[in-house]
């Protein structure tokens, strides 16, 4: 169960920093951008501390999680696609 945790949050973390170089390449502002793909990146170092067994992998984890999330909300709110 623990791989497919680890697999499940890699393809996230890289759809996530495919979606912000995406960004960064066209959009005007690239504070999301820069959030997400920092986001994405501790997602992915979040991966390696549990395939390594340290002990705080769970809060880089929810790091990285909440710094996508918030660049996904901010981007719906800023592009008028915003369902809350």
């Amino acid at each position: 169960m623990k791989y497919v945790i680890l697999v499940i949050t890699v393809l996230y973390a890289s759809l996530s920093m495919i979606a912000a170089f995406t960004q960064l390449k066209s959009a005007e502002k690239k504070d999301t951008s820069w959030m997400m793909l920092l986001g994405s990146a501790l997602l992915i170092t979040a991966s390696v501390f549990m395939m390594s067994s340290l002990n705080f992998d769970w809060a880089v984890a929810i790091l990285g999680g909440a710094l996508i999330s918030i660049a996904a909300f901010l981007n719906g709110k800023r592009g008028g696609n915003f369902h809350a």
